[in-house]
């Protein structure tokens, strides 16, 4: 674990974001703020939020729902969300430990250590992995994805950023918050339970997610999309996103997925549901590219991302104001 603290959590990949800054990282990228209007600044400052991933100690009485929650998992996937479990346990049990402890100066330190770092270090962790795949991605090296190893790691990075930022938080939340039972006490534990653990729950979730990713880009179900019109791709606070038709605009959880991931201005990685061709590589038009932009601009959370001020200003209008 890192021994300084972070407080700022990002839920987007900032080297990322970097990739729409085409005059440089200082020079910064056009965005849209929380007023609405459209700046441009460094990425460091976007999609962040003060403890957003802060680890709250797993309590014994919850091993229980944990179990409830996993046990619904393939065996391969239950073994291995055990073991994170396992390892989130024995942190908490040195949290309860320390805040026991006399509250030196030391003692604080390693309990907000425990608390600030704990998941933000493991997503730092995902990103680094997966680091040397994007850049070759990014530089328009197609067989970035040849290797399994690659691959694998590529799939953990996709599924992890697919969940870790705020939509997929918030629309849970609601969901939740619309169920009736008539064991209320019940309810309200699960309520609980999932707005304490969300960013644990969200690392088992994401391994699956990434395992179900994997599988479908080994079968080559999925293609690389090159963008050469005048249009950029845009990207935003939740960059990764499901466009089937199907699914758009519901308040339930996905039955079919339709990933679209755009990797820069002018490269995105798609895999969709139904796999028609066996092309990896596809040049898309400009109507294709609005639409890829539209469709990523209505699913954000508040901020879009682009290489110039004329596509904010375009796509702004689709963006709804969310909390």
């Amino acid at each position: 674990m890192q021994t300084d603290l972070k407080s700022n959590h990002h839920y987007v990949y900032k080297n990322y974001l970097n990739g729409w800054a085409i005059e440089g990282a200082k020079k910064g990228v056009f965005y849209l703020t929380k007023k609405r209007s459209v700046a441009r600044d460094s990425a460091a400052g976007l999609c962040v939020e003060r403890d957003f991933y802060r680890f709250l100690p797993i309590l014994d009485e919850d091993l229980e729902l944990f179990d409830k929650f996993i046990s619904v998992f393939g065996e391969h996937h239950r073994e291995s969300s055990w073991r994170m479990i396992s390892e989130f346990y024995e942190l908490s049990r040195m949290h309860c430990f320390l805040s026991r402890a006399e509250q030196t100066d030391e003692v604080v330190k390693l309990i907000q250590l425990i608390e600030k770092n704990t998941l933000e270090d493991r997503h730092a962790m995902i990103e680094g992995a997966a680091k040397s795949i994007l850049e070759r991605l990014w530089s328009g090296d197609f067989n970035a994805l040849a290797e399994s190893d690659d691959c694998a790691v590529f799939a953990h990075f996709l599924g992890s950023q697919a969940l870790r930022n705020k939509g997929p938080k918030i629309e849970s939340m609601r969901r939740l918050a619309g169920i009736s039972h008539k064991d209320i006490e019940m309810v309200n534990r699960l309520n609980g339970f999932w707005s304490r653990y969300w960013s644990v729950i969200v690392c088992l979730l994401s391994e699956n997610m990434g395992a179900n990713i994997f599988g479908s880009i080994r079968r080559g179900r999925y293609e690389f999309l090159v963008n050469g019109t005048d249009i950029p791709f845009i990207t935003s606070d939740r960059p990764i996103n499901n466009i089937h038709p199907d699914e758009i605009g519901k308040k339930t959880a996905p039955d079919m997925m339709d990933l679209y991931y755009p990797l820069s201005p002018r490269l995105a990685f798609h895999l969709p549901e139904v796999f028609s061709g066996c092309r990896v590589i596809r040049d898309v038009s400009s109507d294709e590219v609005d639409r890829f932009n539209v469709l990523v601009a209505r699913a954000s959370f508040g901020t879009i991302v682009s290489t110039t001020r004329e596509s904010i200003e375009r796509y702004k209008r689709e963006v709804s104001v969310q909390s």
